[in-house]
């Protein structure tokens, strides 16, 4: 009998902590409903974004992306080693400490790390959260596996490049190489960058929630002919500026297109704070549909779109998943470095885009959607070959004796 695999599964978000119930005292909850007829007030009167990310957050850890990766990783893994018993560790990046570096040694054959991780600060240093988890991983005895991770670096207001690295941030990156067995990025600005600190090969992946397995979920009522999905992206505090400038525009464009086409908006919420997007939208002489639940409900929902608008870049992979052709907007590195790995840097439009150029791109990939939902499901079906280099890779660092 072969012997069961002990996996740790280390994501942004574990499943003890998703959907974690914000807890507030009356008068902040006061507090917080005031602010929020205000700043309701300011858009629906003055037309300015004044909404304030943190007044709508009633659920921490609520980032459908960060969750489909972990969810993917453990059901990748799960089909490949289907003759072996896994047990999971599931360790979310807060949840790292000295103490779960010391159970990972003593219970776990490898240490998995999905999501982002690799975090750039303006400055081209690393941020204190990359430092951190790089001292507390030196401590681990287990091997390193990076499923897929990706350099991350929210565009600067006066830029859309990242910066220089500083000697700091070219430091971290060499101490991320030198500690990991086998090391995969989602895309391939991410590899160049990598294969700078090290002369271990850097593997290219997809990311794994493109193969994530789609949970069937109820449809809503529509009697429109054409649907059309849409995401905007408010989680976290820096994405507050973004759609104070895109929020507006991409509303224009989407009535513009739902009236051409008699189509139903879609409004997919990849966090517990996006829901205050879905209000402005309504406000905005918008009808829309809300599409929320996990990201298996999710992924059900986004196959039955003709067409979807993203700025969460696994709202665009989701969706694209499906075969849905889809447009985005690029607020992070990520999302251009994305688009080129798939062979689709039109459909990545920059983040200062007008109304106008949204409308006719998503137009444009109304008039295409066959042809471009053929090359993703090409492109998906031979990427999936890659994934036999790295888990030949990954099965040289794991047990095989008899228990």
């Amino acid at each position: 009998m072969t012997a069961p695999l002990r996996l740790a599964v280390y994501t942004a978000v574990s499943a003890a902590s998703e959907n974690r119930p914000v807890s507030l005292g009356a008068a902040a909850r006061v507090k917080r409903g005031l602010s929020r007829v205000a700043d309701l007030l300011a858009w629906t009167v003055a037309g300015r974004f004044t909404l304030r990310q943190y007044r709508y957050v009633r659920r921490q850890y609520s980032n459908k992306g960060d969750i489909a990766v972990r969810l993917a990783i453990m059901q990748m893994f799960g089909e490949h080693f289907a003759d072996r018993q896994i047990a999971w560790t599931d360790i979310g990046w807060d949840e790292m400490n000295e103490a779960m570096v010391a159970k990972v040694n003593e219970t776990c054959d490898m240490l998995l790390i999905g999501g982002g991780f690799v975090f750039v600060d303006d400055d081209g240093g690393p941020t204190p959260g990359f430092e951190r988890q790089l001292d507390l991983l030196s401590g681990l005895s287990v091997p390193i596996v990076s499923c897929a991770v990706g350099v991350n670096h929210l565009f600067a207001p006066d830029t859309d490049a990242m910066p220089p690295l500083t000697s700091e941030g070219e430091d971290a990156l060499r101490r991320f190489m030198a500690m990991s067995a086998v090391v995969t990025v989602r895309d391939r600005n991410s590899r160049n960058l990598l294969s700078r600190f090290s002369d271990k090969p850097v593997g290219v992946l997809p990311d794994f929630a493109f193969y994530l397995h789609p949970k069937p979920a109820p449809a809503p009522a529509s009697r429109k002919p054409v649907r059309i999905g849409c995401n905007f992206a408010f989680h976290s505090k820096e994405l507050e500026a973004v759609q104070a400038r895109t929020l507006r525009p991409a509303i224009a464009a989407l009535k513009a297109l739902a009236a051409e086409l008699d189509a139903e908006i879609c409004h997919f919420t990849h966090s517990d704070a996006e829901q205050a997007v879905t209000t402005l939208m309504r406000l905005s002489g918008l009808p829309v549909t809300a599409i929320e639940g996990g990201p298996a409900e999710l992924l059900d929902h986004y196959g039955r779109m003709d067409i979807h608008f993203a700025e969460m870049m696994h709202s665009a992979i989701l969706a694209m998943s499906c075969g849905v052709p889809t447009v985005a907007l690029a607020y992070d590195v990520k999302t251009p470095a994305l688009y080129d790995f798939v062979g689709l840097p039109a459909l990545c439009l920059a983040r200062e885009t007008t109304a106008d150029a949204l409308l006719d791109a998503l137009r444009a990939a109304h008039a295409d959607r066959i042809d471009i939902a053929g090359h993703l499901k090409a492109w998906k079906a031979d990427m999936a070959g890659a994934y036999d280099d790295f888990f030949l890779a990954v099965g040289h660092f794991l047990p095989t004796g008899a228990p």
